[in-house]
Parts: structure tokens; C-alpha cells; sequence
């Protein structure tokens, strides 16, 4: 098992090798059971692993099983945590918005204003290079080509991210929707 030959002696983290070698399909079938979209459960995934290289002193956990099973549902449950908070930041800010009548008076400073907050509160809901991509072709208005050269990716992969959050954004607007019926 893995406590017995585990090491971590500051430089090395083959511990971490030998714990998914040992554990990976087990906390693989933890966040499969829990969440059901690919994408979110390869974030889980990795948000594990990171919270696994913090660990000081690998040695001293008495059941590693138990570890890794309450470690990954924590995992979970602050990744739906935080997608319900992005959810529900669009939904009151939508609600804001229904109860405000905006006048637009030819002003495109304030209709530049709104459109940044929306953009900014749509950016949380999203993962980190989703948001960037989105934000950059949206609010910054750039070119595929520019945004994939600022993000330093292929054009081919900032349309996908581009495509991947609106697709979310779908989303988090129809499920607002559904629930508001």
C-alpha cells in the first residue's frame, strides 16, 4: 500500500505516481458517481490532485481510502458550491436588471459599463481559460488569432474554450429559466 512506501522529501512527489497508480480509479469512480458532465468531473479531478501536493507528510494518514473518498466529495461538493454561487450571482443580477429600467440615452459609456458587468459576473461562472477566452472576444472585442496569441494557445483551442462557455452560459440561462417557471 501506498503509506508504507510513500515519500516526500521536498523535491520529490513520486508518492503521488504511486497513489494514482494505486487509488486513481477509485477517486475517478467517487466524482463519476457524483457528477455526471466530463468536463467538470476532469476539473475535479484535478483540483484532487492539487490538494494532494499539499500534503506534508503522506505517511501519517492511517487510511488513505477513507482519505481520498472524503477528500474527493469535499472536492465536489465545493465545486458545486461554486456553481451554484455563479448561477445565482446571473440570476440576481438578471432580477437587478428587471426591476431597473436602464435608460439609454445614446450614453455608450454606461451601455460600455453594463455590458462589462455582465461579462464580468458571466467570467465567474466559467473556468479560468473559458473566461479569459470569452472575456476576450467579447468585452475585448479581439480577433481569434489575437486572443489565442494573448492566451498563448492555438486558435483552434480558444474557439473551443469560447465555444465551451457559451455553451455553459446556455445553460446557466436556460436551467435560471426552468427553475423560474
Amino acid at each position: 500500500m501506498c503509506q508504507d512506501t510513500c515519500n516526500l522529501d521536498g523535491s520529490s512527489f513520486q508518492w503521488i505516481d504511486q497513489l494514482y497508480r494505486e487509488h486513481g480509479s477509485f477517486i475517478e469512480s467517487v466524482i463519476r458517481f457524483a457528477v455526471r458532465d466530463a468536463q467538470e468531473r476532469d476539473d475535479i479531478y484535478q483540483e484532487v490532485f492539487m490538494a494532494l501536493l499539499t500534503i506534508a507528510k503522506p505517511a501519517e494518514i492511517q487510511n488513505l481510502r477513507n482519505y481520498l473518498y472524503i477528500l474527493t466529495i469535499n472536492k465536489v461538493n465545493e465545486h458545486k458550491q461554486k456553481k451554484f454561487r455563479g448561477k445565482q450571482i446571473l440570476k440576481d443580477y438578471a432580477d437587478q436588471q428587471m426591476c431597473v429600467q436602464p435608460s439609454f440615452d445614446g450614453d455608450s459609456l454606461a451601455i460600455q459599463e453594463e455590458t462589462d458587468k455582465i461579462l464580468d459576473l458571466i467570467g465567474r461562472a466559467l473556468s479560468k481559460k473559458e473566461s479569459q477566452a470569452v472575456l476576450l472576444r467579447y468585452r475585448d472585442k479581439s480577433a481569434a488569432d489575437e486572443a489565442a496569441r494573448v492566451m498563448n494557445i492555438s486558435k483552434e483551442s480558444f474557439i473551443r474554450y469560447v465555444s465551451v462557455g457559451i455553451k455553459k452560459i446556455r445553460t446557466i440561462v436556460q436551467s435560471g429559466e426552468k427553475t423560474d417557471k
